[in-house]
Protein backbone atom coordinates (compact mmCIF):
# COMPACT_ATOMS: atom_id res chain seq x y z
CA UNK A 1 0.00 0.00 0.00
CA UNK A 2 1.38 3.10 -0.56
CA UNK A 3 1.38 6.72 1.13
CA UNK A 4 -1.00 8.78 -1.29
CA UNK A 5 1.21 12.31 -2.18
CA UNK A 6 0.01 15.62 -2.06
CA UNK A 7 1.46 18.81 -3.41
CA UNK A 8 2.53 21.23 -1.37
CA UNK A 9 0.62 24.02 -2.21
CA UNK A 10 -2.80 21.24 -1.71
CA UNK A 11 -1.33 21.12 1.61
CA UNK A 12 -1.26 25.18 2.20
CA UNK A 13 -4.73 25.47 0.54
CA UNK A 14 -6.17 22.81 3.15
CA UNK A 15 -3.70 22.18 6.23
CA UNK A 16 -7.12 22.10 8.81
CA UNK A 17 -8.80 18.87 6.85
CA UNK A 18 -5.37 17.29 5.71
CA UNK A 19 -4.62 17.16 9.81
CA UNK A 20 -7.49 15.84 10.75
CA UNK A 21 -7.66 12.95 8.28
CA UNK A 22 -4.32 12.41 9.21
CA UNK A 23 -5.46 12.57 13.14
CA UNK A 24 -8.72 11.39 12.78
CA UNK A 25 -8.32 8.59 10.19
CA UNK A 26 -5.06 7.71 10.60
CA UNK A 27 -3.70 8.57 6.93
CA UNK A 28 -0.30 9.28 5.79
CA UNK A 29 0.71 11.57 3.21
CA UNK A 30 3.58 12.11 1.21
CA UNK A 31 4.12 16.20 0.75
CA UNK A 32 6.39 17.40 -2.36
CA UNK A 33 7.26 20.45 -3.89
CA UNK A 34 7.40 20.84 -7.88
CA UNK A 35 6.73 16.82 -8.51
CA UNK A 36 9.65 16.14 -5.37
CA UNK A 37 9.31 14.34 -2.21
CA UNK A 38 10.01 16.80 0.62
CA UNK A 39 8.26 15.31 4.00
CA UNK A 40 6.05 12.90 5.57
CA UNK A 41 2.55 13.95 7.38
CA UNK A 42 2.15 10.67 9.60
CA UNK A 43 -0.44 10.60 12.87
CA UNK A 44 2.03 10.74 16.13
CA UNK A 45 0.69 7.70 17.61
CA UNK A 46 3.04 6.04 14.08
CA UNK A 47 5.19 8.52 15.03
CA UNK A 48 5.93 7.21 18.20
CA UNK A 49 6.03 3.33 17.62
CA UNK A 50 9.29 4.47 14.82
CA UNK A 51 10.69 6.51 17.62
CA UNK A 52 10.37 3.30 20.02
CA UNK A 53 11.46 0.60 17.37
CA UNK A 54 14.21 3.21 16.47
CA UNK A 55 15.98 3.82 20.07
CA UNK A 56 15.30 -0.27 20.54
CA UNK A 57 17.20 -0.71 16.94
CA UNK A 58 19.76 1.32 17.86
CA UNK A 59 20.57 -0.27 21.63
CA UNK A 60 20.44 -3.74 19.63
CA UNK A 61 23.18 -2.51 17.29
CA UNK A 62 25.27 -1.13 19.95
CA UNK A 63 24.68 -4.63 22.05
CA UNK A 64 25.89 -6.38 19.09
CA UNK A 65 28.63 -4.48 18.40
CA UNK A 66 30.20 -4.74 22.16
CA UNK A 67 29.34 -7.88 21.89
CA UNK A 68 32.04 -8.70 18.69
CA UNK A 69 34.33 -6.34 19.83
CA UNK A 70 36.30 -9.10 21.61
CA UNK A 71 36.08 -10.74 17.89
CA UNK A 72 38.56 -8.62 16.49
CA UNK A 73 37.85 -8.01 12.81
CA UNK A 74 40.44 -10.60 11.22
CA UNK A 75 38.88 -13.48 13.10
CA UNK A 76 35.77 -11.29 11.83
CA UNK A 77 36.61 -11.56 8.31
CA UNK A 78 37.48 -14.99 8.67
CA UNK A 79 34.47 -16.59 9.58
CA UNK A 80 32.29 -13.95 7.06
CA UNK A 81 34.83 -15.50 4.21
CA UNK A 82 34.47 -18.75 5.18
CA UNK A 83 30.86 -18.62 5.57
CA UNK A 84 30.58 -17.09 1.83
CA UNK A 85 32.89 -20.62 0.78
CA UNK A 86 29.88 -22.41 2.34
CA UNK A 87 27.20 -21.17 0.98
CA UNK A 88 28.64 -20.86 -2.95
CA UNK A 89 29.71 -24.82 -2.36
CA UNK A 90 25.99 -25.14 -1.15
CA UNK A 91 24.47 -22.81 -4.30
CA UNK A 92 26.56 -25.16 -6.37
CA UNK A 93 25.66 -28.47 -5.58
Amino acid sequence: MSTPSISAMDFRAHPGTILDRVDYRKESFLIQRAGKPKAVLIPVALYQIVQRARQRLIAANGAAQKAFRAVGVGKMSGEITKATKEVRHYAAS
